[in-house]
């Protein structure tokens, strides 16, 4: 046999047996149930730095697709979570552009390899890893009346609904008047009713109590943790700014 005969029937054996030039096809994404056990089994496989394509395959064939993916700063957060009577278990994973420390594509940033948490605390986790879940507050009531048309809104209408339907009013702007019931730092109270006001600075000078003040803002959810570990969730507007 020729070196050349030779050489094609190496090459034709290489590629018959899937040789190295084949990529290799990612592992199929989990479909059973997550649970605290397959969270809590998912420590440590993956690292900051893996490629993303790679890495997100890895983490979807281990656990399945993310429970919530969170907006950052630095780039998504990838989150999983599952709970069992008072005990959450979640594990997160960033996503960041390698150009920032100087290595190509997608890599994988900060990992939270994962953890439990019941209502003994960590109480800032436990409030973390229900949020995840969605349970970080009561249950939303599709009759909850929405925010109105015109963003013009008053304390009692956001803290009687905002929380109810908070998937329509989270991140609403909305204009509100009422009467000034409280001043803290950067927080003002509104009406009544108790809806606070965060605004970027200290309060300005010359503010009134009982007088009529008019603002601008966002709708925000504050979560509240007890020591005993219930959640609580109360409306805010942050960044809130005065206008009038």
């Amino acid at each position: 046999m020729t070196r050349l005969a030779s050489l094609l029937v190496a090459v034709a054996t290489l590629a018959a047996a899937g040789g190295c030039t084949k990529k290799s096809e990612p592992p199929p994404p989990f479909k059973g149930p997550l649970t605290i056990a397959t969270i809590m089994a998912a420590k440590e496989i993956v690292q900051p730095f893996d490629p993303w394509d790679d890495a997100f395959a890895l983490l979807q064939s281990r656990l399945g697709p993310p429970t919530h993916v969170k907006e950052s700063a630095s780039g998504p957060m990838y989150q999983w979570a599952a709970d069992a009577g008072e005990t959450c278990a979640y594990l997160e994973v960033g996503k960041e552009d390698g150009k920032k420390y100087q290595k190509e594509g997608m890599m994988v940033g900060a990992v939270m390899n994962p953890m439990t948490v019941d209502k003994k605390g960590p109480v800032g986790n436990r409030a973390d890893c229900l949020a995840i879940l969605g349970k970080d507050g009561p249950p939303e009531d599709p009759n909850a009346a929405p925010p109105p048309a015109d963003g013009v809104a008053t304390p009692e209408l956001v803290i009687e609904n905002a929380v109810k339907g908070r998937s329509k009013w989270t991140g609403k702007k909305l204009k509100v008047t009422s009467t000034l019931e409280g001043i803290g730092g950067i927080a003002l109270t509104l009406g009544k009713a108790g809806l606070s006001c965060v605004l970027a600075d200290n309060a300005p000078a010359g503010l009134e109590l009982g007088k009529e003040l008019t603002v601008e803002g966002t709708v925000k959810m504050e979560t509240w943790v007890s020591g005993g570990g219930e959640v609580s969730m109360k409306p805010a507007l942050s960044p809130c700014a005065i206008v009038k």
